[in-house]
């Protein structure tokens, strides 16, 4: 009797091993043939475009230009065209050449000259990013698209220590700023071009973006008492941003009085207990608590994020996981790591708690505290494997934990330990998961895994996609 039970278990733990293995990955070739298969033969009952799009920069990415142009060109989406394009610019250092009428609006077609230009300039082709950037026709639409591609180019050059060419492109940024009259931007973009004014060593110009900022600004403070809650929320944030420019300057009574201000709208706004108006408010104070720690004002500013915090939690805990999340991912942001993993026990969802803790892991790797992230990541898998309610949860929660390994920490052998537990779950659901393993299969570059996962997906709709995926990737890696 007991070898009859060994040789039970001996064959099923032989079963297993011979279902985990791998299937052996096809070629680039045949993979996007199966792919076109499956999406040809789906084609009537929906269109799946993102799908498409993969397989058209594959072709890319396998030598077959043409046959992926005219795939894309067949979608007529801007969004997937433009990303097409930038593809091959990167490959072929060239600009694919496009007219407008390539283009279903001429705001894409602009977009699309002001991305080519920057990823030739990375390619350090410079006439050729010259002749393809915007065209200034004094219109509104190219001056931000210019003003917004000069500025990247300062950036570029800050990087490089080229500053005085820096400063010649921050100052023809800031000339298309001044060039669209009325605020139709986010003071926002003055804040970065401040910022890079004074690491170039032109104050004069810095403060030139203070007072264009606070004369954007000053028409909408008048009427802040009639604004709607939306409006209300991005005046405050502004107030934030100038109060960062004259931080920036040295003006700290100014920049304390522009904090004040973005309080004091909010706080005039009237009470509205709508569970929506409410985690708006949270995430708006929580923005001026940013700001006051990103200009050194920690008590301040962790005061105000406790502010923040406070009004979440009297929210249902689905609405408020998101925004917690959100908070603690932008508290890691501005150094206030320590402080961020303090919070992270007030989330009580176990996917959302590891959400959160991959924000923190990372940038304690990027600190280069490594034991400190091993150590919180090892807890929440301990949160993953013993705190999840069932399997759905419990699978996104082990390939959340397989992604902050491999990514921010560098453990396959950890990562491919994650993907298996959450593989096993899925298998005793049928399969049930299948799908969403794959996809971050193909992120964590684990192909052939990934394609054994999307072969015993059952429903074609299901199994598209993260074919396609994996093609487009396999066929960049193979390039």
């Amino acid at each position: 009797m007991l070898s009859v039970r060994l040789a039970i278990v001996a064959t099923t733990l032989l079963r297993t091993q011979v279902e985990e293995l791998p299937q052996e990955l096809p070629t680039v070739s045949q993979l996007i043939s199966e792919t076109q298969a499956l999406a040809n033969s789906m084609k009537q009952e929906a269109p799946f475009r993102a799908a498409d799009t993969a397989i058209a920069r594959a072709l890319l990415s396998a030598g077959r230009h043409e046959e992926g142009f005219r795939l894309v060109k067949s979608l007529h989406d801007d969004i997937s065209l433009i990303a097409y394009a930038e593809k091959f610019t990167e490959h072929h250092n060239a600009a694919l050449p496009l007219q407008k009428a390539d283009f279903g609006n001429e705001i894409s077609y602009v977009q699309y000259r002001s991305l080519m230009a920057q990823v030739l300039y990375s390619k350090d082709k410079l006439k050729e990013a010259e002749s393809i950037r915007p065209l200034d026709n004094k219109t509104r639409l190219s001056a931000i698209f210019l003003a917004d591609y000069y500025a990247w180019v300062a950036e570029d050059l800050i990087s490089k220590h080229q500053n005085a060419t820096a400063n010649q492109m921050l100052s023809k940024s800031l000339d298309y700023r001044v060039r669209l009259g009325e605020r139709s931007f986010r003071i926002k973009k003055l804040e970065s071009l401040a910022q890079n004014f004074i690491l170039v060593g032109d104050r004069l110009s810095a403060e030139k973006c203070e007072a264009l900022a606070t004369q954007q600004l000053q028409p909408w403070l008048q009427r802040a008492a009639s604004l709607g809650p939306t409006q209300k929320h991005g005046c405050s944030e502004d107030c934030c941003r100038l109060a960062v420019i004259n931080h920036i300057l040295g003006n700290t009574s100014a920049a304390e009085q522009w904090f004040q201000s973005a309080n004091s709208i909010l706080d005039d706004a009237a009470p509205d207990t709508a569970q929506y108006q409410q985690s708006l408010l949270a995430d708006q104070i929580a923005e001026i608590g940013i700001h006051q720690l990103k200009t050194g004002r920690s008590a301040l500013g962790k005061q105000t994020i406790e502010r923040s915090i406070a009004i979440l939690l009297n929210l249902p805990a689905n609405d408020q996981c998101h925004h917690l999340v959100e908070t603690i991912r932008k508290l890691c942001e501005v150094g206030q790591t320590q402080f961020a993993i303090s919070k992270t026990n007030l989330i009580s969802n176990p996917y959302w708690k590891i959400r959160a803790t991959h924000a923190c892991c990372r940038a304690l790797a990027e600190a280069g505290e490594i034991d400190t992230a091993t150590e919180l990541l090892r807890q929440a898998e301990t949160v993953a494997r013993k705190e999840t309610s069932g399997a759905n949860e419990r699978t996104a929660c082990l390939l959340e934990c397989a992604l902050i390994w491999e990514q921010n920490l560098a453990e396959s052998k950890q990562a491919a330990k994650c993907i298996d537990a959450a593989r096993k779950i899925s298998t005793r659901k049928k399969c049930r998961y299948h799908q969403r393993i794959a996809f971050y299969e193909v992120r964590l570059k684990m192909f052939s895994s990934a394609y054994a996962s999307i072969k015993k997906i059952g429903q074609a709709q299901y199994k598209l996609r993260p074919l396609a995926e994996l093609t487009l990737r396999v066929a960049e890696a193979a390039r």
